[in-house]
């Protein structure tokens, strides 16, 4: 989810994986065009999101959440340092990672935080079992 230049889908397919990716930007190589922010139709057994959701404007994480819990598992990253563009910081939706632990805790099970460095941890979680109704 939100893949870019396709170099990580590339890479998993090469290996023998069975992948798609999806970006909101189109450039014509086999990824799906579309936004991370409507709902994913098809069924996956993990999503990847890697640098994506310090993007996503602030109040609007949780509909790409709610797309994670379509899937058993899920790996993503969130940075929280500045990243600077043509003199503006693009990360827009900066959370501290005890904020964001809280956050992803609302809707998946966090089975394991990994500090990549400073400013940058990946999650690696499983969608919460459903609740039945007796």
């Amino acid at each position: 989810m939100g893949c870019g230049r396709g170099d990580l889908v590339f890479k998993l397919r090469k290996m023998g994986y069975e992948c798609d990716g999806i970006d909101f930007v189109d450039l014509d190589n086999g990824m799906f065009v579309g936004s991370i922010l409507e709902p994913i139709v098809r069924n996956y057994k993990t999503m990847v999101c890697i640098d994506v959701l310090e993007h996503i404007e602030v109040g609007l994480e949780h509909l790409v959440f709610e797309n994670f819990q379509k899937s058993e598992g899920q790996i993503f990253s969130v940075h929280n340092g500045p990243a600077m563009h043509g003199g503006k910081d693009i990360h827009i939706n900066k959370k501290s990672f005890s904020e964001w632990g809280q956050r992803v805790g609302q809707f998946l099970s966090i089975d394991k935080i990994i500090k990549i460095h400073q400013h940058q941890q990946l999650f690696i979680t499983h969608a919460k079992k459903q609740k039945t109704r007796r």
